[in-house]
């Protein structure tokens, strides 16, 4: 036989799934033809799929050198660099296919996966992938990636439109499957997001991406046991998923089982690559003598949660420093009086260790039994407590019954979707006519206020957290969704009434109304997803009767 008819063969083999007496014949047509560049593009193309990735690179390499106009080649060569994270050789030869075969759909989508790593931010990788669509209308693939795309822009409704097409043209596609199950988790359609996951899994069984993907769906809707069991699963099959690892292990706080739970929730480090200081980490080392820099490392409420542990830390420790976001500050240096707080970038001295302050109930292997519980922690600034007082008197608060008031979060939370509240459903609270309503929202959902709500809106003046914590001091009761503010009441020891989605954040636990961490706390919870009416309800009654009890009388509010 000759070359031509050994790379028939080849293709042949290929064709049925026999990839060891494909790959034999695509040798056997270089060997009998050394400068044959289709054979060595499919003899490449095959090594790839085998993994034997060294020697696909050069029968590739070796394929574009021999034709230099070989788009095929060049495409294939850059999905290989891809695989191996060589994302700029791989855009340079994917670019290549493009301008020798302009409608060359592979190619276009090949290059959107590139960009969609090395230009995360640019629409090129989206034009790219809409362009394969129309060059070959029936591309699965392309329609699959454009909608895991623009679920991570987070067009939910656009990226749920592309999936579905891409299910009718490939059914049995257990990434479709899997990828609008994401879609519709987002978009809170947890039912219909179980369905296409399970699918997911009956097509794929071994997909240990959507065996955590419906882990966290059975989390949210509180079938834990399902959850725990799915998320175990992605880690048999990838033990370094740690991704899985991190989930169970909040599904462990989750339930209260501490000891368990800590270990993995430090891999939240791994996975987020937060920028630490330069510092030797402190892992539980000998203090005496030394000196330890603390530092927040991401949300507001978790810095004022977790900063109850400063003060165990300085018993220790000979030198204590506090690096945290400007906002928390003034606050923290109040508050602290014989720890040093810093704010900003810049260091200015060594230290002998450094720990973000989420990791140190790990270190101090705290239980439930042992949660720091000296409350308060944080102290407000008297004069500042004094101003807020006096501003609040000429307002008429004087003896009125003055409750907080917070409906939203930063919508930049990743579970802001579940925790932010319409604020609609808060006015019917604003009629308790014995109540002074005063709102300790901020940032853009502040403007959600109008005159007619009767509620004071002091948030022009919220600037810093030592200036809330400040108004909070004024008032008898904060009612709030689980933002940094109901950390700030909880660390004052202010009367809180937290409003909790179906899926909470795993420090307030499940069905308690009481918080561990927080005594001053009472938890309003959801029993459906979105049932936010009946948490307002409950609220209302709730306070109409405190309200009873305490024979307070209505005010005017002007």
């Amino acid at each position: 036989m000759d070359a031509n008819t050994y790379l028939n063969r080849g293709l042949e083999m290929a064709g049925q799934g026999n990839l060891p007496q494909a790959i034999s014949a695509f040798r056997q047509a270089i060997r009998l033809r050394p400068d044959y560049p289709e054979a060595y593009n499919n003899l490449g193309a095959l090594l790839a799929r085998t993994n034997h990735l060294q020697e696909a690179v050069a029968c590739l390499k070796r394929a574009v050198e021999l034709k230099p106009d070989y788009p095929e080649a060049f495409n294939n060569l850059g999905s290989l660099f891809t695989m191996s994270a060589r994302f700029e050789e791989a855009e340079n030869c994917l670019q290549q296919a493009i301008n020798l075969k302009p409608d060359y759909a592979e190619a276009c989508h090949n290059l959107a996966l590139v960009l969609k790593n090395t230009a995360p931010d640019s629409e090129k990788a989206e034009t790219l992938l809409q362009q394969a669509i129309k060059l070959k209308p029936d591309y699965y693939e392309a329609y699959n990636s454009l909608g895991a795309l623009l679920k991570e822009k987070n067009c939910l409704n656009e990226a749920a439109n592309y999936l579905h097409q891409a299910i009718v043209i490939k059914p049995d596609s257990p990434e479709a499957c899997f990828h609008l199950g994401m879609v519709l988790k987002e978009q809170n359609r947890l039912d219909e997001a179980a369905v296409h996951l399970v699918q997911a899994l009956q097509l794929k069984p071994d997909f240990a991406e959507a065996h955590c993907g419906l882990g966290l769906v059975y989390k949210e809707l509180n079938r834990l046991g399902e959850a725990e069991t799915h998320l175990g699963r992605a880690l048999e099959l990838c033990p370094d998923f740690k991704e899985a690892a991190f989930v169970l292990g909040v599904l462990y706080l989750l339930q209260g089982q501490y000891t368990k739970g800590w270990e993995k929730y430090e891999l939240r480090r791994q996975i987020l690559q937060t920028p630490e200081p330069p510092v030797t980490p402190w892992q539980g080392q000998d203090l005496t003598g030394r000196s330890i820099l603390l530092f927040h490392e991401r949300g507001f409420g978790d810095t004022i949660h977790f900063v109850r542990y400063v003060k165990k830390i300085a018993a220790l420790a000979a030198a204590t420093t506090l690096l945290v976001p400007k906002s928390l500050a003034s606050l923290f240096s109040f508050s602290f009086a014989n720890i040093t707080v810093l704010s900003g970038k810049s260091l200015p001295r060594s230290y002998d260790f450094a720990c973000p302050l989420p990791s140190l109930p790990y270190h101090f292997h705290t239980t439930l039994a042992t949660i720091p519980q000296t409350i308060p922690y944080l102290k407000a600034n008297p004069a500042i407590t004094a101003k807020w007082q006096a501003l609040l008197q000429q307002h008429g608060c004087n003896t009125a019954y003055k409750a907080g008031v917070v409906w939203a979060g930063s919508p930049q939370h990743k579970n802001d979707r579940n925790r932010s509240i319409p604020f609609r459903l808060f006015k019917p609270l604003f009629t308790v006519d014995t109540v002074r309503w005063i709102s300790l929202q901020a940032g853009p959902r502040a403007n959600d206020l109008t005159v007619s709500d009767k509620v004071l809106d002091f948030s022009p003046a919220l600037t810093d957290f030592a200036k809330t914590a400040g108004l909070i001091e004024n008032l008898d009761l904060v009612i709030t969704v689980d933002t940094a503010v109901a950390h700030l009441a909880g660390a004052l020891g202010k009367e809180t009434w937290l409003l909790l989605p179906l899926d909470p954040d795993w420090r307030w636990h499940l069905a308690r109304e009481d918080s561990p961490w927080y005594p001053s706390l009472r938890l309003f919870r959801q029993r459906e997803p979105d049932g936010w009416q009946e948490v307002l309800t409950k609220i209302k009654l709730a306070l109409e009767a405190k309200l009873n009890n305490n024979h307070y009388v209505p005010i005017r509010q002007g």
